[in-house]
This record gives C-alpha cells, sequence and structure tokens, in this order.
C-alpha cells in the first residue's frame, strides 16, 4: 500500500505513528551541500571509466567490451551533460563531461584493438 505525498509515491513502511514522511530534516538540508556531495558522487562514474581505460592498455588481449554498449553509455554520459549544463547544475554537469572525455578515450581504445 502506498500514500501520494507532494514528494512523490513513497511505500508506507516509511511513514512515522502519524502518517507523516519525515521530510522536514530532509528540507533543511541547505542546497550548497547537496550540490558539493552530487559532485563527490558525480566521480564515481568517471573513476570506473579510468579503472576500465587502464585494464583495456594492459590488456593484451582483443577487448571483450562492444563499441555499440560503450557509444550507448557515451550518449547517455552527453545527455546527462548536455542536461546539467542546461539547468546549471554543477553536480550534474561536471561529472558528466569528463566522464564524456573519458567514455570518448575508452571507445577509441576499444574501436583500435
Amino acid at each position: 500500500m502506498t500514500f501520494r505525498i507532494d514528494v512523490g509515491i513513497i511505500p508506507c513502511a516509511y511513514f512515522n505513528q502519524f502518517g507523516y514522511f519525515p521530510l522536514m530534516k530532509f528540507r533543511e538540508i541547505p542546497e550548497n551541500v547537496f550540490e558539493v556531495t552530487g559532485v563527490c558522487i558525480g566521480f564515481i562514474g568517471p573513476v570506473l571509466i579510468l579503472s576500465q581505460i587502464r585494464a583495456e592498455l594492459i590488456s593484451t588481449t582483443p577487448s571483450s567490451l562492444s563499441p555499440v554498449y560503450l557509444a550507448g553509455f557515451l550518449m547517455i554520459y552527453c545527455f546527462w551533460f548536455l542536461y546539467g549544463f542546461r539547468f546549471r547544475r554543477l553536480a550534474v554537469w561536471l561529472g558528466n563531461l569528463i566522464g564524456v572525455i573519458l567514455q570518448i578515450c575508452l571507445l577509441i581504445i576499444v574501436l583500435l584493438k
């Protein structure tokens, strides 16, 4: 069973004994805290791409990564970069811009193998 409130549909297990979702503390968190946290979290994807680039450069065997798969992720990174740039969200565009650059590098490495 779910209840609809102003933040979307939330399972009833998350409601307190009065039937209200405890969002007051959540809403009190300053926006800049989310922005800084988002920038930090946004670097997870590029770090993972870097580890894959390293693995591809070290490996002497043909790549097992599909260029179509890599191009698909490149499109996703491009979209989120443009989205973050359009709406001026540093936490969205910065990590995704780095992801675009690294994904292009990874795609080139795989195509040249």
